[in-house]
């Protein structure tokens, strides 16, 4: 709420916009209750995994250039 107080004092209509999609996804996020479900599981650290293997299973190269994307 204090960001959208600010961008209205400082005529930010940029920030403002911003404010608004933020809530928006917010308020997305909170409807979709298989990502609520998921996210209020208890964290399990065996559930975690390295960014390098998912990095090599996605087959994305390192190199910006290689026209991976």
């Amino acid at each position: 709420m204090l960001d959208v107080l600010q961008a209205v004092h400082q005529r930010d209509p940029d920030h403002l916009r911003e404010c608004i999609e933020d809530w928006k996804a917010t308020a997305e996020s909170l409807k979709n209750i298989a990502l609520m479900k998921a996210v209020e599981q208890p964290y399990d650290p065996g559930d975690y995994i390295p960014w390098e293997q998912v990095r090599g299973e996605l087959s994305v190269s390192r190199d910006p250039d290689s026209g991976h994307r």
